[in-house]
């Protein structure tokens, strides 16, 4: 099967937007990672790092964790 060049100019910039980066454990932490941490639920985890977000304190992007799935990993913005 020919493609042209647009439609493969069009799936490159799909596979683009999806190809999320690799869960760093350097620079991200998972609001599963802080519920043993702070003791709370991961609700609770995850509404504190987002409020953190919004302060300015931390920074948020979705990351690929090494099974394939995707979450939202937190880090310190530079």
């Amino acid at each position: 099967m020919k493609i042209s060049q647009e439609e493969n100019d069009l799936l490159k910039d799909l596979v683009a937007q999806f190809d999320y980066p690799t869960l760093d454990p350097e620079k991200h932490i998972t609001a599963k990672q802080m519920v043993d941490a702070w003791g709370v639920s991961e609700t609770c985890a995850r509404t504190r790092l987002r409020d953190l977000v919004s302060k300015g304190k931390l920074a948020s992007e979705r990351v690929r964790l090494p099974d394939g799935n995707l979450c939202t990993g937190f880090y310190k913005p530079e």
